[in-house]
């Protein structure tokens, strides 16, 4: 489980933020809000181990994706704002996300700033 965490695997420094925009009553939605909560928690996370040897995060691993970044027109679907602050701040080589099933379709590859932004569903292949 990677939600609000960081750690090294595979010679990766991997931070991670689970959970998809609450639409319905349940476990694991959040508001903006809470979830822009949650990316301080895991930025500062991160800080203190950047501080402690200087090793960037390579990957950030959302369930969701960012808005407007490969996310969906519905509510279930929509993605975080504040992603896009987490992504600038971390600025890890890329951004992983799921959530949104592309059902055989071809999903390009976004960008946030240096950051690749990618949707994993189903299966993806990177080389970092």
């Amino acid at each position: 489980n990677a939600d609000v965490r960081v750690f090294d695997s595979a010679g990766l420094r991997i931070a991670g933020l689970g959970g998809s925009m609450r639409y319905k009553p349940g476990p694991n939605q959040y508001t903006e809000w809470q979830m822009r909560l949650r990316g301080l928690g895991l930025e500062a996370r991160v800080a203190w181990r950047r501080a402690r040897d200087r090793r960037p995060v390579d990957v950030l691993a959302t369930h969701a994706p960012a808005l407007g970044v490969g996310d969906g027109d519905d509510p279930p679907h929509r993605g975080f704002a504040c992603f896009h602050r987490v992504v600038r701040t971390l600025s890890p080589r890329v951004h992983i996300h799921g959530h949104v099933h592309p059902y055989g379709r071809v999903v390009p590859r976004h960008r946030i700033g240096n950051t690749e932004v990618v949707n994993v569903v189903g299966h993806t292949i990177i080389e970092i």
